[in-house]
């Protein structure tokens, strides 16, 4: 079943992503649902305690090199930033297994994916569709970095998911976070073409004559292709939501990148 929901902002630095599991009440309503609540931070319990969350602009640029601001950005959520791993960004479908011990910040990739209960997963976006994963069975989860030169990075989880994890499509459950959206994000009729063919047409629309691709689309019939029906889809586009980060709306000189986390908040 695909839940399409609006992001429930809450104060003006970061917004829950959620993540469901079947013993929840289905969130197919917006905004907002009412839900258990920790007490330390506003936002929606599971029964593993794996929470995810977005930065908003007000939190600031969330760079990998501004250490201070992300820093800070964590204590918001009382999370030590030793446990945070993340990854220099080159737009690919490269995943990299956080272990035990190799929380940092030196490999370059695009996913994270990790069994650590002690690990919080990071990646930045301003446009880019985030992905969050998690599997209820065997607790591992990540979170993944989405743009089009690195879309199939979902094939390449899922695939991780099942070969070195085993986990099950039922057990499964993926959260694509805000990202620029199909009203708003022009492509080149190469493009265009190009993902029609590749991604079916239900991915691409042409608007007074404009071209344009819905990355979230991508995804959903993606990850169809491995019977995962748990997903839930937050609607916002990033180019629209003037509280989210958009590189094509605020430009190379203004943008700034929006921090997305997983893990035992």
């Amino acid at each position: 079943m695909i839940k399409i929901i609006k992001l429930k902002i809450e104060n003006e630095y970061f917004a829950e992503l959620p993540l469901i599991t079947d013993n929840e009440e289905p969130r197919n309503r917006a905004p907002g649902y009412s839900g258990c609540q920790n007490k330390k931070n506003p936002g929606i319990e599971i029964s593993s305690g794996i929470k995810a969350f977005i930065s908003l602009k007000n939190a600031g640029d969330m760079h990998i090199e501004n250490q201070e601001v992300r820093k800070k950005y964590f204590a918001m959520h009382e999370i030590e930033y030793g446990r945070v791993s993340g990854l220099h960004q080159v737009h690919s479908k490269d995943i990299k297994i956080v272990t035990d011990k190799s929380y940092g910040y030196n490999d370059k990739g695009d996913g994270l994916i990790t069994s650590n209960k002690q690990a919080v997963l990071a990646v930045t976006v301003a446009d880019c569709i985030p992905i969050c994963l998690y599997d209820k069975g065997t607790g591992v989860f990540g979170v993944l970095h989405s743009g089009w030169r690195g879309t199939g990075i979902i094939e390449n989880a899922v695939n991780l998911l099942k070969e070195k994890y085993n986990s099950k499509p039922e057990n499964i459950f993926i959260t694509i976070g805000p990202g620029i959206g199909s009203c708003c994000y022009e492509v080149s009729k190469d493009l265009y073409d190009k993902f029609t063919t590749v991604y079916g047409k239900n991915t691409v629309s042409i608007i007074n004559d404009k071209y344009f691709i819905d990355l979230k689309q991508v995804n959903i019939n993606l990850l169809k292709q491995f019977n995962i029906e748990n997903i839930t889809v937050i609607e916002d586009c990033t180019f629209c939501n003037n509280l989210l980060s958009s590189f094509r709306r605020d430009g190379k000189d203004n943008f700034i990148r929006m921090n997305v986390s997983i893990g035992m908040f």
